[in-house]
């Protein structure tokens, strides 16, 4: 799991918290990842509308950058 404020929410110490679970899912594994704590923090809602707009494209690229990571992983023969 990790935990870390952003800009938004560090003044108040309010944090989301993202959590990785790696499943084996045949010869594969799969990733799941979840980020929750956003209906907790105590902001408006436009504030938490625009946390989450601004949280999405960036798991985009942190996503298409780790699966460009895995793919260069060396499997077992």
């Amino acid at each position: 799991m990790w935990v870390a404020p952003d800009e938004e929410t560090k003044p108040t110490q309010q944090q989301t918290l993202v959590a990785f679970r790696l499943t084996a899912n045949g010869a594969e594994t799969k990733l799941y990842f979840t980020e929750s704590g956003f209906e907790k923090l105590e902001m408006t809602a436009e504030q938490k509308a625009t946390l989450i707009a601004n949280h999405t494209p960036g798991w985009d690229d942190f996503l298409s950058t780790l699966q460009r990571c895995a793919q260069n992983i060396p499997t077992k023969a």
